[in-house]
């Protein structure tokens, strides 16, 4: 195992996958991000619960490069980002070039973590047409946390928040 990195599994993870539902699952300190739809279409998150406080990288939901998501009903208590979209890390992220898109997020709390929704770092492939509304975020570091990193190249465009109740949040939008 010298020189390798062993990375930690995400919990449940599909991959290139159509017509997808999870629902009414409660998930207690997994070991990396929890929820992580990847390629998909067509997929409905509803009624998941998520503790994975005081885990490093301990994401909940994080949708990477899928499109048509609906994400509803859903508690997240995080050691990292609440809801995340992502599309595409670095050079194979630009290869793929695979947006996230198409992402409807409401009736949803946000309780522990670094943001309520966050869009990247990873946005290769873009995020595009997110709405999110009717959702609560109660005690995040922020409450919509836009970020990137060097080499990932693309960005976000059309997202609406709307009726997005913040309570104690250390800031509205980073």
């Amino acid at each position: 195992m010298e020189g390798r990195h062993i990375y930690r599994p995400k919990t449940i993870s599909p991959i290139n996958c159509k017509n997808i539902l999870i629902e009414g699952i409660t998930m207690e300190r997994c070991l990396l991000w929890n929820v992580v739809p990847t390629y998909c279409e067509n997929v409905i998150i509803r009624g998941v619960t998520v503790n994975s406080t005081n885990v490093p990288s301990g994401d909940g939901i994080d949708i990477e490069s899928s499109k048509n998501v609906l994400i509803e009903y859903c508690t997240l208590n995080c050691g990292d980002d609440c809801f995340t979209l992502k599309a595409g890390r670095a050079e194979d992220g630009l290869r793929v070039c695979k947006p996230t898109e198409n992402v409807l997020i409401r009736y949803c709390l946000a309780k522990e973590g670094h943001g309520g929704i966050t869009c990247g770092s990873e946005t290769a492939g873009f995020i595009k047409n997110v709405y999110a509304y009717n959702c609560v975020f109660d005690g995040t570091r922020s409450g919509i946390r836009f970020k990137t990193r060097r080499n990932s190249g693309g960005g976000t465009f059309n997202t609406i928040f709307k009726n997005i109740r913040m309570i104690n949040v250390g800031g509205a939008f980073t």
